[in-house]
């Protein structure tokens, strides 16, 4: 949130800190609800939220994250892996990024994956992977 606020100050100029904060929050909960979406097998309310982002803001890792697995769920997974790399590309550290491009990587080369999709919120539902759920 923090970076989001800090990109629109850039943008926009400090005299409009409550129009950034507005933006940021209407950007955050546009890729809260894409992420719901997803879970709920919901692919084109996900692609309506994630492709209706606010343009004032260029996309962050959660947004190509949250695009990759979109295009996961729709068989896609060259298009997934792309998106999943430049979510890395925009933010190294971001670790759901990680863990999808992980999981692309297992499936291809041995055919099963013992982590699960990463959306970013899974510390919040208390899941992380398979092996961390049976322990």
């Amino acid at each position: 949130m923090i970076a989001l606020l800090c990109q629109l100050r850039q943008k926009i100029g400090p005299a409009s800190d409550q129009q950034a904060r507005a933006l940021a929050m209407k950007q955050q909960n546009q890729l809260w609800r894409a992420c719901q979406a997803i879970r709920q097998r919901d692919l084109d309310l996900a692609e309506r939220l994630l492709r209706t982002r606010p343009t004032s803001l260029p996309p962050n890792a959660t947004y190509w994250n949250l695009m990759g697995l979109l295009a996961e769920a729709q068989g896609d997974w060259n298009t997934a892996r792309r998106h999943w790399q430049r979510a890395l590309r925009t933010n190294r550290h971001h670790s759901p990024a990680e863990r999808n491009l992980r999981r692309y990587f297992e499936f291809y080369e041995w055919g099963w994956s013992e982590y699960l999709p990463a959306f970013g919120d899974e510390i919040e539902y208390g899941i992380l992977r398979n092996k961390e759920l049976s322990s």
